[in-house]
């Protein structure tokens, strides 16, 4: 049995820049939409909970494989007891989901700067609000604010406001956004995530 080997296999990156169109998306020579990244990553994940299997000399059928998994992914990576909102979060899902890589990634020098830099945004205002804060307040306050003035000092509260208006407009009209923004599971239709509050997690400053 190789524990080791099984948790790398399963936690190696997952870049959606390697979903590939299909059906008309293909056909016609477009990029790959939203339904063809759900597909490409959940042939990922059967594929690698079977090599796992395989790793721990068990069956993906057996009941026990799942206890098992996350028993050794727990030893490797103990945070991820922590995560989700259930007594009991899916350990396993979690790892996965931590694994996917947003659009641009497998690009040279710094993938996404500009959908990281609306992301930061987004967040940042989405969590001041939450004090009771007016979203013109709060970007006239964000480049002078202790912890938020190396991050927006360069930015006028009209330009900082403006972006957060782009921001939410990316955040309603581009998929491949809100992936980078909330993480994947906001494709997912049976997911309960609150995408604003898993940006928040993902990308705010929280200070």
């Amino acid at each position: 049995m190789n524990e080791h080997a099984a948790v790398k296999l399963l936690l190696k990156p997952i870049y959606l820049d390697d979903a590939p169109a299909t059906g008309l998306n293909a056909a016609f020579a477009l990029p790959p939409d939203a339904d063809d990244c759900i597909a490409y990553f959940w042939r990922i994940w059967d594929a690698r909970l079977t090599d796992a299997a395989a790793q721990l000399e068990a069956s993906i059928t057996d009941p026990r494989f799942p206890e098992r998994l996350e028993r050794a992914l727990i030893r490797h990576r103990p945070r991820l007891l922590r995560k989700g909102s259930c007594e009991r979060p899916n350990v396993i899902l979690t790892a996965l989901l931590e694994t996917i890589k947003p659009f641009g990634s497998r690009r040279a020098g710094r993938p996404g700067h500009s959908n990281e830099f609306f992301a930061q945004l987004y967040a940042d205002v989405q969590f001041l609000k939450q004090k009771s804060k007016s979203i013109r307040n709060i970007c006239s306050r964000l480049s002078t604010m202790k912890g938020y003035k190396e991050r927006y000092g360069r930015f006028n509260a009209s330009a900082l406001r403006k972006t957060y208006q782009e921001a939410v407009k990316l955040k309603d009209s581009n998929w491949q956004f809100r992936v980078f923004l909330s993480g994947p599971e906001v494709l997912m239709a049976a997911s309960q995530i609150d995408p604003a509050a898993a940006a928040i997690e993902r990308h705010a400053l929280r200070t």
